[in-house]
């Protein structure tokens, strides 16, 4: 299995870049056989204090506690052990800060391995499925709205609270908090459907272009997919545009492309083909009976049968794990910009599922709003 990857990043009409993303090492491939490709993204939470801190030591943190997966770990195990490592972390600066409860970051994480596909989050960054024909969600937001959109399900309350509540896009669930109020997570067992692509992204993304128009910029190379996505917002011109990261798994086999070349004989070899046809000439003359007399070396030129047309099959093979980042980040660390691999595509409708047993505050806390 292949996996390609590709991102983009932009930081709006922002001050400050407060997304943060990263990659796991795709050329290890001692790692790749138990623990696969991750992809984590993470958005600071804008209203909140050093909102760009708390994204960036989040992805650092969740990158290095997965790393340290063995081959007996499952993988569903690594990814929440990971976030709850990542929210430790966040949680124990905010402190440090002298900014407890108002310090925090939301955060999604993918893997790609050949047991499956494996996700987890908290906050109301996105996952989504696509085969360039459709998209699947993998997430769902962690936001207030959620819980009043099931009160009024029930019957509870009016359906025009639902989106006339000013709590409405608050947090109920995130990475910073003295633990984490909610954990969703899924997976998809092998065997994975071919070609399909994975896209993690936060909400100065799907919050400023429609699901349809994500699809619309949909391409092959999602590097070029994810590019072309930040330029669809850009090209919005919204005065109050958020931070936009999108982030692509790109799963399938690479393009080989076969050409049939002619190598023309050297000349050293086109010696050798005519003296064999010397050769030839004077034994069909020996059998005639008539007898020359001829000056020859020790070594005869002998006819190479290859000599003269050769089969070359030439591929040309995407590349595999080259990227392009900005000064800020590497491949396997934080990145807050930059341009890496590619690959191809398909759709699958997973459902999610999350832990169940935690009880979620019914109203969100005080400044979580993003």
């Amino acid at each position: 299995m292949i996996v390609f990857p590709g991102n983009a990043q932009h930081i709006g009409t922002r001050s400050e870049q407060q997304d943060a993303f990263g990659i796991s090492e795709i050329g290890d491939s001692e790692f790749l056989s138990h623990g696969g490709v991750l992809a984590v993204v993470a958005d600071g939470m804008g209203g909140l204090a050093e909102g760009g801190k708390a994204s960036r030591l989040a992805i650092k943190t969740f990158l290095e506690a997965y790393l340290r997966k063995t081959a007996g770990e499952p993988i569903g195990d690594a990814l929440e052990r990971s976030m709850i490592e990542t929210n430790d972390a966040v949680y124990s600066l905010a402190v440090e800060l002298g900014e407890k409860g108002n310090f925090g970051t939301t955060l999604i994480a993918a893997v790609v391995h050949e047991s499956g596909m494996y996700w987890i989050y908290a906050g109301d960054s996105r996952i989504y499925l696509t085969d360039g024909q459709a998209l699947t969600r993998l997430t769902e937001d962690h936001v207030y709205g959620r819980k009043l959109k099931k009160a009024a399900e029930k019957g509870l309350i009016e359906y025009d609270m639902v989106f006339s509540h000013p709590a409405r896009e608050s947090l109920t669930s995130y990475i910073g908090d003295q633990s984490v109020n909610e954990i969703g997570k899924g997976f998809h067992s092998a065997p994975l459907p071919e070609n399909f692509s994975l896209l993690l992204c936060t909400d100065g993304l799907f919050k400023f272009l429609p699901e349809k128009r994500i699809i619309e910029c949909y391409s092959d190379d999602p590097r070029e997919w994810t590019q072309k996505l930040v330029d669809a917002v850009l090209e919005e011109q919204n005065p109050s545009q958020d931070n936009i990261t999108a982030v692509c798994l790109k799963i399938g086999e690479p393009q080989i492309r076969t050409r049939e070349v002619k190598v023309a004989p050297s000349k050293k070899r086109r010696t050798k083909l005519i003296g064999a046809v010397l050769l030839l000439g004077f034994a069909m003359a020996a059998c005639l009976g008539i007898y020359w007399k001829v000056s020859r070396s020790d070594s005869p030129a002998v006819l190479d049968q290859d000599a003269a047309s050769q089969t070359v099959v030439s591929g040309d093979v995407l590349p595999d794990a080259g990227h392009q980042a900005d000064g800020n980040g590497n491949l396997s660390g934080i990145m807050t910009s930059g341009d890496i691999p590619a690959s191809k595509d398909i759709i699958l409708a997973v459902p999610v599922k999350e832990d169940g047993g935690k009880k979620i505050e019914a109203v969100p806390k005080k400044g979580k709003k993003k």
